[in-house]
């Protein structure tokens, strides 16, 4: 009967069944070593993206912001000019402007008691 404590490697060589477990603890430990090293690598990989991708949509923020103030500023502009226009035909005509004024509201009422 073979001894107990002799076993056969897959390499072919005798071994003691407490030198294989030993070496078997040792890779199990190796591997949890490079599983905890490959946790490590993946976390700050997905630090690293996370505050890429913050980095980037600050700057998305910033300009958009930026050009809505650039847009506000454009119609503000666009809005006094109108203004300016409007009041220099009125001021020029103003007759027609207030028959027209009058009569849109008559039209305006009209409409209103029509639907009540």
């Amino acid at each position: 009967m073979p001894d107990v404590s002799q076993s056969a490697r897959p390499d072919g060589t005798a071994g003691s069944a407490h030198g294989t477990a030993n070496e078997i603890e040792a890779e199990l430990a190796a591997i949890r070593k490079d599983l905890s090293e490959l946790a490590k690598s993946l976390l700050a990989l997905g630090k690293g993206r996370s505050e890429e991708a913050r980095a980037q949509a600050q700057e998305m923020s910033a300009v958009m912001i930026e050009g809505a103030r650039k847009a506000i500023a454009d119609l503000r502009t666009q809005l006094d000019s109108l203004e300016a226009t409007v009041e220099d035909k009125v001021r020029s005509h103003p007759v027609p402007w207030f028959l027209g004024a009058l009569g849109f509201g008559v039209i305006l009422a009209l409409i209103l008691r029509r639907n009540h």
